[in-house]
């Protein structure tokens, strides 16, 4: 229901309306809980719905109606903590209110703990962490580092037409974030799927694509993670990683990034990765030409969540020895 990683659980639901800023109304609707995430969706189906991770959220509070209006019977706020773009968001009608501020005061205290470390994020497979090899040194973790998205590094030669769409897309979404927020938390409508189908701007490709998929959430959830992949992909040797290099210069030759050795490097980094992290799947053709199109738009570490979210939440079945996903879908 809201993309969030497939660890989590919803743990039922209270009935409940929640304020859209947008539009000045209060929206029928549940609100669910997981032990990492608030979420709410419509009882009109694509009306408004809203993922709230707990690591953003500051304080969490009743709110007394003191004007006698119905709307705002059993209130609560939600209060993000960026300082600079700080969001509220007002619940109301809540059917148990302190159960709910009690529940979530609850799971923001454990918040307050480490995220999920990544040693002890289990594999796709049997939980194996590859063939057990470790770096020889310190100085071999530090010889890489994540790249940045390769259309910064490697731009091409500008089209006017091309350009000036761009920019009239940009300034449309712009105007849709300053009403409806921005990132994770922001409010979805009917209003960002219209926006979705005109096209996504480059420059916003990889902060859409993370939001919307669920990656960010993933990659919130495990820091260090890739990197702690990459280094132990990197020494082991399997069949895996000798297809991936072969593949490397046939992805997306024609483009300047894919030419030089700071694209290749990345595209090796997270294929590799992505092959340690899940031998069920290991290595496919055509991962090389999705990955590298990721890691024009979006930053190293990103286009490895966003690859992973890919093949196993969003296109199940559709990389592995069988392709059941794409035989169905054709």
């Amino acid at each position: 229901m809201f993309r969030l990683p497939v660890t989590e659980k919803l743990d039922g639901s209270i009935d409940c309306t929640l304020m859209t800023p947008f539009n000045k109304k209060h929206v029928n609707g549940r609100l669910f809980l997981s032990q990492n995430y608030i979420c709410f969706e419509s009882r009109v189906k694509s009306l408004v719905s809203l993922v709230i991770p707990l690591r953003d959220i500051k304080v969490v509070e009743n709110i007394e109606n003191n004007v006698s209006n119905a709307e705002l019977d059993k209130a609560i706020i939600v209060t993000t903590k960026n300082e600079m773009d700080k969001t509220n968001f007002l619940f109301a009608q809540v059917s148990d209110r302190d159960f709910l501020v009690r529940k979530i005061s609850e799971l923001l205290s454990r918040t307050q703990l480490p995220l999920h470390s990544f040693e002890t994020l289990s594999l796709k497979s049997n939980g194996s962490s590859g063939d057990g090899q470790s770096l020889s040194s310190a100085e071999e973790m530090t010889t890489w580092k994540c790249q940045p998205p390769l259309m910064n590094l490697f731009p091409l030669n500008i089209i006017y037409d091309v350009a000036k769409k761009q920019k009239e897309k940009e300034k449309q979404w712009e105007l849709h974030f300053n009403e409806f927020g921005r990132g994770v938390s922001m409010y979805r409508t009917i209003d960002i799927a219209k926006l979705v189908l005109q096209g996504i701007p480059d420059t916003l490709r990889m902060d859409i694509w993370m939001a919307f998929s669920g990656a960010a959430n993933e990659k919130a959830t495990y820091p260090g993670y890739y990197r702690s992949l990459v280094d132990q992909a990197l020494l082991k040797q399997s069949t895996a990683n000798e297809e991936i290099e072969r593949d490397l210069h046939r992805s997306l030759p024609e483009h300047p990034a894919f030419q030089n050795s700071i694209g290749i490097d990345a595209l090796r980094r997270i294929l590799c990765a992505y092959a340690l992290r899940n031998p069920n799947i290991g290595y496919c053709q055509a991962m090389n030409i999705v990955a590298s199109v990721l890691l024009i738009y979006c930053a190293e570490e990103e286009a490895f969540w966003l690859l992973a979210t890919l093949c196993e939440n969003l296109l199940p079945d559709y990389y592995n020895t069988r392709v059941v996903g794409a035989v169905v879908d054709q």
